[in-house]
């Protein structure tokens, strides 16, 4: 019994290791958020993930009491690398339901996984993957090739608690909706959209118990929108990074990987190399999957496409954000196993491309190197309470302090895009310490360097400053200015 579960979950387990063991160490703005806030007790109930910091908070406390030191953001990290884990199996068993070779299962759900926009959520403390375990589990359920009246209730409470833990995965719900829908069974459309009930009733739930500071229920059901502090926009700098962020989605694509391929170029090209003749040789695409004309697979292909197209449309809508991608992996899979049986050896030989291109240039450089870390500037703005600080990541430098030091404590910030030049001459006046790091040499390609206001920087640059502090990162020595009087 141990020898055939061994055999089965082993490469599972494995993929649990590689998640485990190179977390990303240039956390970014939310992952250091929802840290802060369950080791502080702070802001458990979030409006597009109502569910996900205090599921955390309760996860952070039960290894807490296995290993007392254990930190917030580690316990997070954890959490997502074993939902990760456990979101491919859960796929696996998918898979097996329309009728995929168990090895061929497999290495579909190492696809999914070695994916760079699902792999780099399972290395983080963000929201994005216990959301798609609950969605893959409801897909299970719902896609056994004889369900029952309990399978409709299983899958519909699933995808419920999919969309508490991230809205973003209503769109996979009007997918099943939408399957539940073609069955043409009354007793089963009716009894999933009851339970999706679930939904609004817990919203509702937490709204009166929780949020009375908030206008109105339908304000908090729609959070930052209703405060606009997000909305929903289309213009052609939108399809751009939708198109960029899509590639990205499964391979690695930022312009920090330029100097790393600077710093290890003979090994690079020696790979690319390889891969060129490899993927040459073998001719890859061609014949990678072969038309699989069965019924009940084909039944799926509609709500899958609907799934995947709501969710991409979505994204396309929120400036092409690459966070709400990240099932797009499962459900283009899906998409085209339904209708197409996949080559065992060519899945294989792109799981292995997948697998050193994101490793290489996606996991081990954000593990490794210094790329977005900001010590320094933490440790200044902790260092002198009453200074003025304009970092050029304001957002990520503030949550890596109420981190450390509690959402209480308040210092003195200022965005770099409303700091005017009478700003510092009054600073100057008030002989006010002011901290800078605009200025860094980071990469222009990134999706922050694209839209990087110029301005900001001949606002700066209009004073006197003088070096405070130094340290080194992936691109070079970065200097921290102190504004001279």
């Amino acid at each position: 019994m141990f020898l055939k579960f061994l055999k089965t979950y082993w490469p599972f387990f494995l993929v649990l290791c590689l998640y485990v063991l190179f977390p990303n160490q240039n956390t970014q703005i939310d992952s250091w958020y929802y840290s802060a806030c369950v080791k502080h007790h702070h802001d458990l109930f979030n409006h597009h993930h109502l569910l996900y910091n205090w599921f955390a908070r309760g996860f952070f406390l039960f290894l807490k009491l296995l290993f007392v030191s254990i930190e917030a953001l580690t316990a997070l990290r954890i959490m997502n690398a074993m939902f990760a884990c456990f979101s491919l199996i859960a796929f696996f068993y998918v898979l097996l339901n329309f009728k995929i070779a168990s090895k061929t299962a497999v290495l579909l759900s190492l696809l999914a996984g070695f994916s760079f926009g699902f792999w780099r959520f399972a290395t983080d403390a963000e929201t994005y993957i216990i959301p798609i375990f609950f969605a893959l589990n409801a897909t299970y359920f719902l896609t056994k090739l004889k369900i029952g009246l309990r399978d409709i209730v299983f899958s519909s409470i699933l995808i419920s608690f999919a969309v508490l833990f991230h809205q973003i995965q209503i769109w996979w719900c009007f997918g099943l909706l939408f399957g539940v829908f073609k069955m043409k069974n009354t007793k089963f459309l009716l009894v999933f959209s009851a339970f999706l009930g679930l939904i609004p009733l817990i919203y509702f739930y937490v709204y009166s118990t929780q949020m009375s500071a908030e206008s109105s229920f339908i304000s908090f059901l729609t959070g930052e929108y209703s405060k606009g502090n997000a909305n929903l926009s289309f213009d052609i700098s939108a399809i751009i990074l939708l198109l960029i962020n899509f590639f990205r989605t499964f391979f690695q694509l930022h312009g920090y990987m330029i100097e790393v391929y600077y710093q290890f170029s003979f090994f690079f090209l020696f790979l690319f190399l390889i891969f060129a003749y490899f993927i040459f040789k073998s001719n890859i695409f061609k014949h990678l999957f072969k038309f699989y004309p069965n019924q009940h697979s084909q039944f799926w292909f509609w709500p899958f496409i609907l799934a995947f197209l709501f969710n991409l449309l979505f994204a396309l809508l929120s400036d092409g954000n690459a966070e709400f991608m990240v099932a797009l992996p499962f459900l283009l899979i899906l998409i085209f196993i339904v209708k197409y049986q996949p080559n065992h050896q060519k899945v294989s030989f792109l799981v292995l491309i997948l697998f050193v291109w994101n490793l290489c240039f996606g996991i081990l450089p954000k593990y490794f190197y210094n790329i977005d870390k900001t010590d320094q500037q933490v440790s200044i703005t902790i260092n002198k309470p009453k200074a003025v600080f304009i970092w050029s990541n304001k957002s990520l430098i503030e949550n890596q302090v109420n981190y450390l030091k509690g959402f209480k404590v308040q210092f003195n910030y200022k965005k770099i895009e409303e700091v005017s030049i009478d700003d510092l001459k009054t600073f100057q006046l008030n002989k006010q310490d002011v901290f800078t790091d605009v200025g860094l040499k980071t990469s222009k390609l990134s999706r922050a360097g694209l839209i990087e206001d110029k301005s900001i920087f001949e606002v700066i640059q209009s004073q006197k400053w003088e070096v405070y502090d130094s340290f080194d990162n992936l691109y070079g020595k970065q200097y921290i200015l102190k504004l001279s009087f």
